[in-house]
């Protein structure tokens, strides 16, 4: 929440896209998913940056492209609709796939945490920047490997 919190001070938005592929395997549905969300928007309380948030119920073997990560779509539409500059935009994710969607979506500065999935993900994010690395400055993505959100305390000493 501190972060959030700290977002909403310092006046930075806060879009939420995500991958909900229990739904399509039957693990839990669309109202259960709405409630949890609505228990997490309370839990943040007031000081709430979260602009919009974007979620797919596709499985993993859904057709591509769609709106599923590592697909850019869903950033996409949210950019559109929001007007939100993804050049100047940062991505915070766990996963493979949240990194990639950022980086297939144009945001230059890819932020990869150890939190949920991240430990288990982290050797295929190195890898995937090892071999999207380029050499032309005007193309050129920020990556930043952090344990956790409290990562933003070290850029305000």
């Amino acid at each position: 929440m501190e972060f959030l919190h700290y977002l909403y001070d310092v006046e930075i938005p806060v879009v939420i896209i995500t991958n909900q592929s229990g739904i399509s395997r039957g693990f839990f549905n669309w109202h259960d998913y709405e409630k949890i969300t609505s228990r997490i928007i309370d839990l943040i309380g007031k000081k709430n940056p979260i602009i919009g948030i974007f979620a797919n119920g596709l499985g993993p073997n859904s057709p591509v492209p769609g709106w599923r990560k590592p697909s850019p779509e869903m950033i996409n539409y949210a950019a559109n609709m929001l007007k939100i500059d993804l050049h100047n935009s940062f991505l915070i994710g766990d996963r493979l796939s949240d990194v990639e969607a950022g980086f297939n979506a144009g945001i230059r500065n890819l932020i990869h945490l150890e939190t949920g999935h991240g430990i288990k993900e982290r050797e295929m994010v190195l890898k995937f920047k090892e071999k999207k690395s380029s050499p032309n400055p005007n193309q050129m993505y920020s990556y930043f490997f952090c344990k956790n959100l409290n990562f933003y305390r070290e850029f305000l000493k």
